[in-house]
């Protein structure tokens, strides 16, 4: 072939060759007349060599993949799929993510049998899939793959998993503000896990409901449940999860401006966390716990101090969530003290790793301060822009609570172009899309 020109060499060193194609398509045909066989073992062949190695696996991950789903290698194959979605995901290249744990899962149901190891792992994979399209704000995706999860561990009688899957839809519902569905389905999760005796699952689902109750302003039930996973927690000993459950457990009494409660909590969260030194992501959040209480009580210098340590913290260890928490509410401050310029770099910046992580939630949130900051140092027509931007993605995820500001900040800015018919018009449609909707959706509203 290299003779007859149809491949050069490519690079060269003192102990290999390596050759290209002139042509794909010459490519393709050469593979093509390879008898199938022979190309599992080519396949299957490469894969081997490149594992036993002495480069570092993780830069071949995706070419491992590649070669063990053409060898027909299916558990290798799953593996390493399953390693390229994570590897992925862990850098917020969410599309890729999904492709690989797409790929894996479908590795596994092409099977001709499915051992125990494999059916185990499309739990695996089902979650880790769910995760990445919760991050996304893709929840309708993440409702099928759950519910296909719920499906399956019913199948397989597995009460743990069954438990979970419930929990998660619960989650995802909570997100979509879909109140009454999220307690329909995580009271469905907790009697399984009561019935099962699976504390794991019963705590987590306590978490879980709490976090729902509190945005109905039930903020007696939510202590509650905290309170109730809190006793249970204690009693096996599990400190990561306490210190979770603290953090949340502040988390309500903030929103009750309990501060002294909060407070208190936090105290022995923090403890917990110095004390095991490994719950750096909880110890971030408990971080912008305290400063949120300092921003409530105008200790602005100190809720600065620690919203800048948090964000120090959180991207030391990766936590680009909470990174993006901590300069959000930064941004807030600088508000409060009128620096604009200096608030508007900082959503701006928000905005960017909110659009890189794919957290819809999170971009909404930002252009509605961009918005407002241009209302605040009189520029009503780039105003408008960013938050008949932040209006429009709202209304589509149905973030009502983001819908509702934007809705009134828009309808102000036309207001101050002396546009008052297009600002009634504004007002008048947000009237009738919240009218339209149940109680449970306008949760949270008012806060």
């Amino acid at each position: 072939m290299r003779k007859k020109e149809f491949i050069f060499e490519f690079f060269a060193t003192e102990s290999k060759v390596t050759y290209i194609f002139k042509h794909a398509l010459t490519q393709e045909v050469s593979y093509e007349s390879i008898l199938h066989k022979k190309r599992r073992d080519y396949h299957s062949a490469i894969a081997r060599t490149i594992e036993c190695s002495a480069e570092a696996l993780d830069n071949r991950l995706e070419v491992l993949a590649y070669h063990f789903q053409k060898a027909e290698i299916r558990e290798k194959a799953v593996d390493y799929l399953q390693l390229c979605g994570a590897k992925n995901a862990n850098s917020f290249a969410n599309d890729r993510a999904i492709f690989y744990y797409q790929d894996a899962i479908e590795c596994i149901e092409t099977c001709a049998e499915i051992n125990h190891e494999l059916h185990s792992k499309t739990f695996d994979l089902n979650n880790r899939l769910a995760d990445v399209y919760v991050r996304i704000g893709s929840f309708s995706a993440a409702e099928e793959v759950l519910l296909k999860q719920a499906s399956l561990a019913k199948l397989d009688d597995h009460s743990s998993l069954l438990s979970q899957a419930l929990r998660r839809l619960g989650e995802v519902a909570r997100m979509r503000g879909e109140i009454d569905a999220a307690i329909t389905w995580l009271a469905q999760s907790l009697k399984i896990a009561l019935e099962s005796n699976d504390w794991r699952n019963e705590v987590r689902t306590y978490k879980s409901l709490a976090n729902t109750l509190k945005l109905k302003g039930e903020y007696q039930a939510a202590l509650e449940y905290l309170t109730k996973g809190l006793e249970k927690v204690s009693l096996f000993k599990d400190p990561s999860l306490e210190a979770d459950f603290l953090n949340d457990l502040a988390t309500v009494y903030i929103d009750m401006q309990d501060f002294g409660n909060a407070g208190s909590a936090l105290n022995r969260c923090e403890e917990i966390c110095r004390a095991i030194g490994e719950l750096k992501e909880t110890q971030v959040s408990a971080a912008i716990n305290r400063g949120v209480i300092y921003y409530f009580e105008r200790h602005f210098d100190a809720a600065l101090q620690e919203f800048e340590k948090s964000a120090k913290m959180s991207l030391e260890i990766g936590d680009r969530k909470n990174f993006l928490l901590a300069r959000h509410n930064r941004g807030e401050i600088l508000l409060e003290w009128k620096k604009f310029d200096q608030a508007f770099e900082e959503f701006e910046s928000c905005f960017q790793v909110a659009t890189e992580m794919g957290n819809e939630q999170e971009r909404i949130n930002n252009l509605l301060q961009l918005g407002v900051i241009k209302l605040s140092i009189n520029q009503p027509e780039l105003a408008v822009s960013y938050l008949t931007q932040a209006l429009q993605k709202a209304k589509a995820k149905s973030f009502w609570k983001f819908y509702q500001a934007a809705a009134e900040r828009l309808a102000q800015a036309f207001r101050d172009l002396n546009q008052p018919e297009e600002s009634e018009r504004i007002l008048n449609e947000m009237k009738l899309t919240l009218s339209s909707l149940s109680q449970t959706d306008l949760s949270g509203l008012a806060r």
